[in-house]
């Protein structure tokens, strides 16, 4: 038997009859010696049980029973300053698709820590330097557990790392200081213990092909015959270029176009019977550079992502593109306004608004696919709400985002809708949501209102009326408002159009569980819900070390999501530790998704 696990039964041996001395103290205690620790102890009243869920039965405070039939997820964050040098081995855990029967009143034991050592070194030796991302494959969904560590901390310069991971399973990112070599990725490591990983990348050699074991991907970008030639004084080797799997994964090196156009990357692909492993998808050309010191704009560069369907047979460990479309814009026109609202707010300017361009122009074709060059432009009007952006003849779209808690409304303009280089814009109100929250009764109408609710809504996806596709992370980033209601339960809520989950998180101590309002559609004019928020179960479990101690201080997460819901898992609630490593968290015990009634 192992040490630790000798540990573990000596201090759950200490532990049964430490809670046996308390029962047969509860017996004989006199009234006025009460633990009243949170979570343990002998009792009077319910109030001395401080964890909510809890009640005083035969003196002592014990948990009720948990629902079962949903499951939930649970992620454990050890505590920011550890207690003990056990505590100080923990790392941030998850335990996935649990019924929280299973453990409700119980300890869950969190997982072992295990010391990886490794080595990132060419096939003959040479160590690189790189940074290693290590990602959990299993992961609550928008909750990843994602490690990283750097090979050459502490002026190392032999390439080896170490870091600490838990049982699982990992996917192994190692990102090259080196921009020219590409990332290397290996999928599916298990780690059951301690152990040494030795990463061996392909040889390179920077200043020479023939002794690069790595693929190289050549081509040559010529300008668009159809299109205006290069600007007098452009350099191609602003340009760069690198390759993209289809899920939009960088699988290359990122290399300068030569005087003439050439290039030749890396490609993180192996070959496998002479065919290529993981199929390159795009090859995307950028700009490094589009300004001059005294920040003007004298070209725009659209990002172009040239398909790569049929390659080239693999040679020599090459593969030749051949020649490739490429689109250089001359000086672009500026489009230029001023951004206000003349119907409210005493038609003052939107100072500060943030607005973006994004347009797509045809360059050609490769090999019979249709090549598509976009590009995208951000800037901020100015204190006046004068705003100037470069703009490329074409199909494109502007997007203005007012301050998020402006009145103005996010607006939206195509290309046929701008008919000149100058264009005032006008924005509108946003909708205004407005509701209560009660509290459930037994007949599942409105008990009481409840004050301080904290309501959030956030942002899905857009519900633009004229259908134009807003994809911008800026945009969602922004959709997000949070209030409290008031003594009445009323709130309000000024929101752009789209679609928005409303989340209702009751104030603490009020034996109420939150309530996630789905997909509410929020258009113009004014909206008006009621909320019920039910009555709370809660589940009541205590966090120990893998050698059997407590763990004060760390927090506990409980999070739920739909099976085939791309949609981040939502938050249930989250509660810290105790001195006895107890936690307590309000739910749902029969969540329902469904959209708010009006």
């Amino acid at each position: 038997m192992r040490e630790s696990q000798r540990k573990r039964w000596f201090y759950i041996g200490w532990w049964g009859v430490f809670v046996a001395l308390l029962s047969l103290a509860a017996c004989a205690s006199p009234s006025g010696n009460l633990n009243k620790d949170p979570g343990i102890g002998l009792c009077e009243t319910d109030a001395d049980c401080t964890l909510q869920g809890q009640s005083c039965y035969r003196r002592y405070c014990r948990a009720s029973s948990a629902a079962a039939g949903h499951r939930y997820s649970l992620q454990i964050i050890p505590p920011a300053s550890p207690k003990s040098a056990e505590q100080n081995k923990l790392i941030r855990q998850q335990f996935l698709g649990i019924h929280l029967a299973d453990i409700h009143d119980r300890p869950i034991w969190m997982r072992e820590t295990f010391p990886i050592h490794g080595v990132v070194q060419t096939q003959n030796g040479q160590p690189v330097p790189a940074k290693l991302r290590f990602t959990d494959t299993e992961t609550i969904p928008g909750q990843p557990l994602v490690s990283e560590v750097n090979n050459q901390e502490d002026k190392r310069t032999d390439g080896r790392f170490t870091l600490s991971l838990t049982f699982g399973v990992y996917d192994i990112e190692v990102l090259p200081e080196d921009k020219r070599l590409p990332p290397f990725r290996i999928e599916k490591v298990s780690v059951t213990r301690e152990q040494e990983l030795t990463l061996t990348l392909p040889q390179h050699d920077l200043t020479s092909a023939e002794k690069d074991q790595y693929i190289r991907l050549q081509g040559r970008l010529l300008p668009a015959k159809s299109l205006v030639p290069l600007p007098s004084g452009f350099a191609t080797q602003s340009l760069q270029v690198d390759v993209l799997s289809e899920h939009g994964l960088t699988i290359s090196g990122i290399e300068n176009l030569g005087v003439d156009g050439q290039f030749s990357i890396r490609l993180q692909t192996t070959v496998e019977n002479a065919r290529l492993i993981a199929q390159p998808a795009f090859l995307r050309v950028r700009q490094n550079e589009s300004r001059q010191p005294d920040d003007t704009l004298v070209w725009m560069i659209p990002e172009i992502r040239i398909p790569l369907g049929q390659l080239a047979a693999l040679k020599d460990r090459q593969i030749s593109l051949g020649d490739l479309p490429f689109l250089c814009a001359p000086k672009p026109g500026h489009l230029i306004g001023q951004i206000r609202s003349p119907q409210q707010e005493g038609a003052s300017p939107c100072a500060s608004c943030r607005l973006q361009l994004r347009g797509e122009i045809s360059v050609g074709t490769h090999q019979n696919t249709p090549v598509q060059a976009s590009y995208r432009f951000d800037t901020t009007s100015n204190s006046n709400g004068a705003y100037q952006i470069p703009y490329i003849e074409g199909r494109y779209e502007l997007e203005v985002w007012p301050n998020v808690t402006s009145r103005w409304a996010r607006a939206v303009f195509q290309s046929s809708s701008i008919m000149q280089n100058h264009m005032d814009i006008t924005l509108e109100t946003k909708p205004d949501l407005r509701g209560r929250v009660c509290s459930k009764d037994e007949q599942g109408g409105c008990k009481t209102m409840i004050s301080g609710t904290q309501i959030r809504a956030v942002w899905r996806a857009s519900s633009n009326p004229q259908g134009v596709s807003v994809t911008s992370e800026t945009s969602a980033a922004s959709q997000y408002q949070t209030q409290l209601s008031g003594k009445d339960g009323s709130f309000e809520l000024l929101l752009d159009p789209g679609l928005y989950d409303l989340i209702f998180i009751p104030p603490t101590g009020s034996d109420l569980a939150r309530k996630v309002e789905r997909n509410l559609r929020v258009q113009r004019g004014q909206i008006e819900i009621q909320t019920l928020l039910p009555k709370a179960q809660f589940l009541i479990a205590q966090i120990i070390t893998p050698d059997g101690f407590p763990v004060e201080g760390a927090t506990v997460e409980l999070h739920a999501f739909q099976e085939g819901d791309r949609s981040p898992a939502h938050l249930i609630g989250r509660h810290t530790t105790n001195n006895l490593g107890m936690f307590s968290i309000p739910y749902d015990p029969s969540p329902a998704d469904t959209a708010p009634s009006p």
